[in-house]
């Protein structure tokens, strides 16, 4: 319809192999699987372009992730009465097969009885008061059950210093992950702002670059032109995300172009 010339890239369990190669590259940890299908996108490009335009920004500028979905209805849950939800919901969804669960959430991979588990873990910590709090659980690969034997005693000193030193102060004037949650703002904008802190520069942008630079390639970010981002920070939410469905405003925008 739009005329472009489509190159498919395949990608194998056997590419796990790469790991070494990618995490050299990496310079630091990065726990998103997704690197390795980004390196032999950007080897596969180098062969025909050096310069190419990607889609980061968007989903942290217009709410396209299945966690700005599960925080927003946190914030739902959280209108309940704290009995209902103690004694209803969360003994409902402990007794609910993790297969069933899994029916509920849009993602590519099941959701398993360890999911099950971080969902229970996140029941506790819906609503606003929580939200910096539940914001990092859902988005990070490990919890406490992890850390506690991965990380080592003056590691984790480290980080609990860290956090408390944290408390508090917004980043860049968004706010970050310990942005004021009291802030009179709607809830999904402050759920978008948790991510300027770490999120968007510390992971979707750091191996994006380090990935295409693996093979020389320069991948641009037109969704973060600061304009745009001033643009979107400025619309009503339900623009962003309405009914369960993502980037309103640019899925309409790309109504006007693709059938």
């Amino acid at each position: 319809h739009q005329g472009c010339v489509h190159t498919e890239v395949p990608f194998r369990a056997a590419d796990v192999e790469l790991l070494p190669q990618i995490v050299w590259h990496l310079d630091e940890p990065i726990g998103d699987p997704i690197v390795i299908p980004m390196f032999q996108l950007a080897r596969r490009a180098k062969q025909d372009v050096t310069v190419v335009l990607t889609g980061g920004g968007a989903d942290e500028a217009l709410a396209g992730y299945l966690f700005h979905k599960a925080l927003l209805g946190g914030a739902y849950l959280a209108q309940l009465p704290g009995l209902v939800r103690r004694g209803i919901v969360t003994p409902l969804v402990k007794a609910t097969p993790a297969s069933v669960l899994n029916l509920a959430f849009q993602y590519p991979a099941a959701l398993g009885n360890r999911g099950k588990q971080k969902l229970l873990d996140y029941l506790p910590l819906v609503g606003g008061a929580h939200l910096p709090e539940a914001y990092r659980h859902l988005i990070s690969l490990f919890d406490d059950r992890d850390t506690e034997w991965l990380y080592s005693e003056d590691f984790k000193a480290m980080l609990r210093k860290e956090r408390c030193l944290g408390a508090g102060h917004p980043v860049n004037g968004f706010g970050g992950a310990t942005a004021d949650v009291a802030a009179p703002r709607p809830m999904l904008d402050r759920i978008l702002a948790l991510q300027y802190d770490s999120w968007l520069p510390e992971d979707i942008l750091t191996k994006q670059d380090k990935m295409s630079m693996a093979h020389g390639i320069e991948a641009r970010v037109p969704f973060l032109d600061h304009e745009l981002v001033e643009f979107t920070l400025g619309l009503p939410p339900s623009l962003k995300l309405r009914r369960g469905i993502s980037k309103v405003i640019l899925r309409r925008y790309a109504a006007r172009l693709l059938p």
